[in-house]
């Protein structure tokens, strides 16, 4: 379950990276000459990389909670078996 939402969010982050890019599109364009643009373009740049690096955190969670939800499984099959032996 952690895992899937992880999954999701990651997904939903990317979905969100390339709206906001094409939101803003090529504002440096249309705003030659303009002061505030030398500012935009930083806050944008900082903004890119925060989404970027919810987007990568979250596809890691999902490996890693992915990877633990394998082991555990894993290891609850050899305790379930290690419990049937004894019971015979």
């Amino acid at each position: 379950m952690a895992s899937a939402a992880a999954g999701e969010v990651h997904q939903s982050v990317e979905a969100g990276i390339t709206n906001f890019t094409k939101a803003h599109g090529d504002f440096k364009s249309g705003t030659a000459g303009f002061a505030s643009a030398t500012a935009l373009s930083d806050i944008l740049v900082g903004w890119e990389s925060r989404f970027s690096a919810v987007r990568d955190k979250c596809k890691g969670l999902d490996d890693e909670l992915k990877k633990a939800g394998s082991e555990f499984d894993s290891h609850e099959h050899g305790t379930k078996k290690s419990f049937d032996k004894q019971g015979k």
